[in-house]
């Protein structure tokens, strides 16, 4: 039976639980209220548990941010990266601020640059007088900047004052072209780079004058070069437009007739070599155009194309037709400008003896005909021609339309040119097939006046060039076959 004033054992283990929670229960709240009187300026006491677990939270971060911790040398190498990622596109940007800056320098240089090249004006102020030194007014100065504009469209135009004067402020630097008109024509005036703008003085009419000098028949020979080179070099510094002219047959095409003062030179390697050597030496005297001759035609393979196509001047021959690789193509006709714009157009005409087949002559008159349309575009229309003397007489009484004809192959030394036909007809000569240093050097000269845009007058002379001398002078008629006439040597066809 059950005592009620008796407490079991179970009953006081459960009494002792429940002093204990009411304990703790009593504890917490002391904490608590230890919190707010810290938190109202009174230094905050934690409890021994909390406080051990913040000393071992201090150490981990410690332990962190030393780098000692696989996971916090990824944090600490992260921050690093992105410092240094910050860092770089920093100094990028500086970078990139500092070539925009040297950019932007270059483009003003450049600007610069650019304004100091603009053409500046070029100031013209010259005086046009007549011969009698008597001023000419209200005559009309055009002035033009490129050939393309003439003569239709000029860059500025003026008048002449009662005192023949006039000015002109000229876009960019010369050289410009001045072309002054009257009731007596139109002449032309090169205003070069050279010319002083405050004296350039005109007479009028307006005087042009173009110098053809011209050769033929070398035959392998060129002596007295250091004095032919003088001779041309002379005449080039006395006049602005000078052309100089080949008629053909600078080499030699008969094998028995290669001799070099005496001596019978067999090989065709060395015709070759005298081939290339013409070519080299003509270059360097500056030749303007040559026609071939029939010394040409007959081509030695490979010899006569390669020292041909190392001429630095076009070869012309506008009557013979080739279809052989043995000669380099050939032009019909040739188009040359002086200083002043003028057009000389240049016909070639040839003769060939050769007697191959890939080679045909077509008639020169026909083929004038063709090319007469030339006449329209050019202020000198010249025939440049190695068909001989008898024939360029033909074709001067039947095309009028030229003005000159220089010829070669017949070796004839006109030491005057003739006017046949009003045609000036011209020929300088030429040497025997067998080269020497004894042969006399020959330079035909032909001087054109061209007045107010119309040819006035034209002449032309044979001039000698002497070894050991620059001095030139007129050759006296009773020579003029006696050399020529005493050195064929070998009995064979001349020409």
């Amino acid at each position: 039976m059950h005592n009620p004033g008796k407490i079991s054992k179970t009953c006081r283990r459960s009494l002792l639980f429940s002093l204990l929670f009411i304990f703790s229960i009593s504890a917490c709240l002391a904490d608590l209220n230890a919190g707010e009187e810290g938190s109202q300026g009174k230094k905050k006491v934690l409890p021994k548990r909390l406080q051990e677990e913040r000393v071992q939270q201090e150490q981990v971060l410690t332990v962190h941010a030393q780098g000692h911790h696989p996971q916090g040398r990824r944090i600490w190498g992260d921050q690093l990266a992105q410092t240094g990622q910050l860092q770089g596109e920093q100094l990028q940007g500086e970078q990139l601020q500092g070539e925009q800056l040297q950019s932007d320098q270059r483009q003003q240089d450049q600007t610069g640059q650019q304004l100091n090249n603009l053409p500046q004006d070029y100031h013209i102020q010259g005086t046009v007088y007549c011969k009698e030194r008597i001023p000419v007014r209200d005559l009309e100065i055009f002035l033009f900047t490129c050939p393309e504009n003439h003569p239709y469209s000029p860059t500025l135009v003026t008048v002449t004052d009662s005192a023949g004067v006039f000015e002109m402020a000229a876009p960019g630097q010369p050289p410009h072209l001045l072309e002054i008109r009257g009731e007596g024509g139109a002449g032309r005036v090169l205003v070069s780079a050279g010319t002083t703008p405050a004296s350039l003085e005109i007479t009028w009419p307006v005087t042009e004058k173009i110098v053809i000098l011209h050769t033929n028949d070398h035959h392998f020979t060129v002596n007295n070069l250091r004095e032919t080179a003088a001779a041309i070099n002379e005449i080039r510094n006395k006049y602005t437009d000078v052309f100089l002219f080949s008629a053909g047959d600078i080499f030699v095409r008969h094998p028995l007739r290669w001799f070099i003062n005496g001596r019978f030179m067999r090989d065709p390697e060395w015709y070759g070599e005298r081939a290339m050597y013409m070519i080299t030496t003509m270059n360097e005297l500056g030749y303007d155009l040559m026609t071939l001759g029939n010394h040409e035609f007959s081509y030695h393979e490979p010899y006569t194309r390669l020292a041909l196509g190392s001429a630095n001047f076009p070869l012309l021959s506008a009557n013979v037709e080739v279809a052989t690789d043995a000669l380099p193509p050939l032009d019909h006709y040739a188009l040359l400008t002086t200083s002043t714009w003028r057009k000389i157009g240049v016909l070639g005409l040839s003769l060939i003896n050769t007697g191959r087949d890939d080679i045909s002559e077509l008639d020169a008159s026909e083929t004038v005909r063709k090319y007469l349309h030339l006449r329209d575009s050019a202020d000198l229309l010249v025939a440049l021609t190695h068909i001989g003397l008898r024939r360029d007489y033909v074709l001067a009484r039947e095309f009028p339309e030229f003005d000159i004809i220089v010829g070669g192959h017949s070796h004839d030394l006109i030491e005057e040119a003739e006017l046949v036909n009003s045609v000036l007809v011209a020929q300088a000569g030429g040497n025997p097939h067998l080269v020497s240093d004894n042969h006399p050097v020959f330079i035909g000269k032909i001087v054109v006046s061209i007045e107010n845009g119309v040819i006035t007058g034209k002449e032309g002379r044979v001039i000698q060039i002497f070894a050991g001398s620059e001095d030139r002078q007129a050759l006296d008629p009773a020579f003029k076959y006696q050399e020529i006439n005493d050195l064929h040597l070998i009995e064979e066809p001349v020409f």
